[in-house]
């Protein structure tokens, strides 16, 4: 407090007149532990995740299409389950050996058992395709009551042709990039590339707005080094990597530490407190001299 946090070389001239065995590492922690210097020079923070969408309808009304890839069939599976949450747009696809509203319960019941049940069913492919699929799920699931969704604007024929049209192309482009034909297996890394897509409307990726925060992909969303995440293969070497991870941090906080203190004592000797002059001598004679 006698030297108004000035830093380490103020610090450690105060002390050695007080105390001994104070090195200069000690000095350097109580200043990282310091509130005050930590103000005057803080460290960046990591981003926060962001919070999931403040709604009391969070999945109150979600959409189910049956997509037909009867022409380009990968085996037994021959139309594709396209599921969103109307609220943040995140999707869900499935492979389906049919359109049959039976086998389209038996995907949702999955989907719903992880996520949460909406409260209105919506699909376009008709009312009566949507009666069926919710007078099957209360038969499996006499405790689950989903009220039929009413034809809204922008839904029916064209809105499922858009989004058929959307998730083909998609398809088509996970099967060239990975040189392989049965889409039915890339479904899945199609849905997660999906989610991940930055979305105007919500202002982040429908992934994040589903769950709060950004998709993980294991240690590769660690902040260790990718050249160092690819040759680790257990725990064990998982926690020495961190450990080298946090002991280089901490350097370097240390070294940012000490720069900081280094700056404070040169500005402080390149703008010292200027004294008081000296008054004149009231005596006759000599002209009087000033003492700086």
């Amino acid at each position: 407090l006698n030297i108004g946090h000035g830093g380490r070389t103020r610090m450690l001239k105060e002390l050695q007149g007080k105390y001994g065995n104070v090195t200069k590492e000690v000095i350097v922690l109580y200043l990282t532990l310091c509130k005050q210097c930590y103000q005057k020079n803080p460290v960046p923070k990591r981003g926060l995740a962001p919070k999931p969408m403040p709604s009391k309808d969070t999945d109150s009304r979600c959409q189910v299409e049956v997509l037909d890839m009867q022409s380009n069939a990968d085996g037994e599976f021959k139309f594709i389950l396209y599921y969103q949450d109307h609220l943040t747009k995140f999707i869900i696809l499935r492979p389906l050996k049919a359109k049959r509203a039976r086998e389209v319960v038996i995907v949702l019941l999955d989907i719903f058992t992880i996520l949460g049940t909406p409260r209105v069913l919506d699909s376009g492919s008709g009312v009566e395709f949507t009666n069926q699929v919710v007078h099957e799920l209360s038969e499996v699931w006499p405790d689950l009551k989903i009220a039929c969704g009413k034809q809204r604007p922008g839904q029916g024929p064209g809105s499922l042709e858009q989004v058929s049209h959307d998730v083909k192309n998609m398809v088509r482009a996970w099967m060239q990039s990975n040189r392989s034909r049965c889409w039915a297996e890339g479904l899945r890394f199609v849905q997660m590339a999906r989610n991940q897509l930055f979305d105007v409307s919500l202002q982040r990726s429908p992934y994040e707005a589903m769950f709060g925060f950004k998709a993980k992909l294991g240690l590769y969303s660690s902040h260790l080094p990718r050249e160092t995440v690819a040759i680790l293969q257990t725990e064990e070497e998982l926690e020495i990597a961190e450990e080298q991870l946090e002991s280089s941090l901490w350097m370097g906080q240390e070294e940012r530490t000490e720069v900081a203190a280094d700056r404070s004592d040169v500005d402080e000797d390149l703008d010292p407190t200027t004294p008081e002059a000296a008054e004149p001598s009231t005596s006759q004679g000599a002209p009087c001299l000033f003492c700086w």
